[in-house]
């Protein structure tokens, strides 16, 4: 590969990493702060503003002697960063913020600037950094040309995140492919600018981190963190936020991004949802009714005696372990949608 390729790439890393620690950021802020869309575009409000702040500081790239090793650097950063931020994310929010309480609008505010903070100014400052050095390759200006690159790197980490990693990986292990994509390119700028040494440093390096990610899961360690006085039954990361069962005793809990969904072993807050309601009219035929039918509302319903209940949940994956974990088994005139 030539160097001035190798930069190219080094483009389309820069858009792959960017938007999939982003998404990743979003749904661990959402599971931490138990966010909603408000939430979301505050983040991206920070996002924005740290990542256009790296992009102006950029303009000093200029002064930086030997622009490979910024580049081996940076990239180096932009794989280890996100997976210690992941952590700290879920480590600190019980530190920090009282456990069970609401956290403000302005808390997110600065909570997720501070955090977001090193990975969003470094990545702005590798695009003016890699815009700088392409140019001087070609010796003509190619700042769109790099845009475009680096849109490209985005749409395909986004694609390949929102079909296959968010599917078949966790967070951490998702974290791990990024971090060993952003070393290749580094390894490949290393040895293109003959820097062997800090080469073979990378794989000794790459190798621990892929030795320790194996041997520890680190999943389950945070979201212990987050659920310290709770039995962890199912951590799993869904297309639709993250799901976590409990158990209590003999109850079991469901948390989907940090915030309870129901819990099982509770008649009279069953009794309290379906009654209410049900007892306005004298006859069904038909129910609808929209998620919470897991932990007994659905029994309830059916002392109505109706011809047909149709079921919604956004989540299949509630269903499935519902059923595994609470005994979740639907009669026949439930009709399940998701």
């Amino acid at each position: 590969m030539k160097t001035e390729n190798s930069y190219k790439v080094s483009v389309l890393v820069l858009g792959f990493s960017a938007i999939t620690v982003q998404i990743i950021f979003l749904r661990e802020f959402l599971t931490v702060f138990n966010g909603n869309e408000l939430v979301i575009g505050v983040i991206l409000a920070n996002w924005m503003l740290l990542t256009g702040l790296g992009s102006f500081l950029g303009k000093f790239s200029e002064k930086i002697k030997n622009s490979a090793a910024a580049v081996i650097t940076i990239h180096l950063l932009m794989g280890l960063l996100p997976f210690i931020i992941v952590f700290l994310i879920k480590y600190l929010k019980n530190i920090i913020f009282p456990p069970g309480s609401m956290i403000g609008l302005i808390q997110v505010l600065y909570g997720s600037f501070i955090v977001m903070a090193p990975f969003c100014i470094i990545s702005g400052f590798l695009f003016s950094l890699l815009c700088s050095i392409v140019s001087k390759h070609f010796k003509t200006n190619k700042i769109s040309y790099i845009y475009a690159l680096e849109a490209v790197g985005s749409i395909t980490g986004g694609l390949l995140f929102n079909l296959i990693l968010i599917y078949f990986f966790s967070v951490f292990q998702s974290l791990i492919i990024l971090l060993f994509i952003n070393f290749i390119i580094s390894l490949i700028i290393c040895f293109l600018s003959k820097l062997k040494i800090t080469g073979y440093i990378f794989i000794i390096l790459a190798c621990s981190l892929a030795f320790l990610c194996i041997y520890y899961d680190f999943d389950r360690i945070t979201a212990e963190f987050l659920f310290q006085t709770k039995n962890i039954v199912v951590n799993k990361d869904t297309p639709y936020g993250n799901l976590v069962i409990t158990k209590t005793e003999e109850q079991i809990n469901f948390f989907e991004d940090g915030i309870l969904l129901f819990s099982s072993g509770s008649p009279q807050q069953n009794e309290e949802d379906i009654h209410y309601a049900l007892i306005q009219r004298t006859k069904y035929e038909n129910v609808l009714l929209i998620s919470g039918g897991i932990t007994g509302t659905l029994k309830e319903i059916q002392k109505y005696k109706p011809a047909c209940i149709d079921y919604i949940e956004i989540n299949p994956w509630l269903l499935y372990y519902a059923g595994k974990y609470a005994g979740f088994m639907p009669d026949s005139n439930v009709n399940l949608i998701t």
